[in-house]
């Protein structure tokens, strides 16, 4: 089974970003639209409106002030990124767990056993077998 976030779970809260836009329009002496564009300014109004954004749109915002996202929101955004990702997650290690525990990636939490694999993510923390595409010992022992 692979993690699939729903498009309400990719979502940021919009007043941080909101904010570095007002002060790159206010530090520039340009206009929103000058700063963002047509698009870009509809998008700023609409977050505004709902009080979220979506990851794309923190991203492409992001890029057109000057900045990075992590700036902005840090590990909420470090965490959101990497759920997004579709398919599994790159373990930087591998190890059997050692005791009961659950999947950090957000939106997972499976139970993970004694024994069984788990993939060590950095800024993530252990990830069970299912997320990182990886076979527990159970499945192994069976090949």
């Amino acid at each position: 089974m692979t993690f699939t976030p729903t498009p309400e779970a990719l979502r940021l809260p919009a007043g941080p970003l909101l904010a570095a836009v007002d002060q790159a329009v206010v530090g520039r002496g340009v206009s929103l639209l000058g700063l963002l564009g047509e698009a870009g300014r509809k998008r700023y109004y609409r977050a505004r409106r709902a009080g979220t954004i979506t990851l794309d749109q923190v991203e492409d915002t992001c890029d057109r002030i000057g900045c990075h996202p992590y700036e902005l929101y840090g590990d909420a955004y470090q965490r959101l990124a990497l759920a997004a990702v579709p398919g599994p997650l790159e373990a930087d290690a591998t190890v059997p767990a050692w005791h009961e525990a659950v999947c950090a990636r957000p939106g997972c939490a499976r139970p993970i056993r004694p024994g069984d694999l788990v993939g060590l993510v950095g800024d993530v923390g252990p990830c069970c077998a299912g997320c990182c595409g990886l076979t527990t010992t159970e499945e192994d022992s069976a090949a």
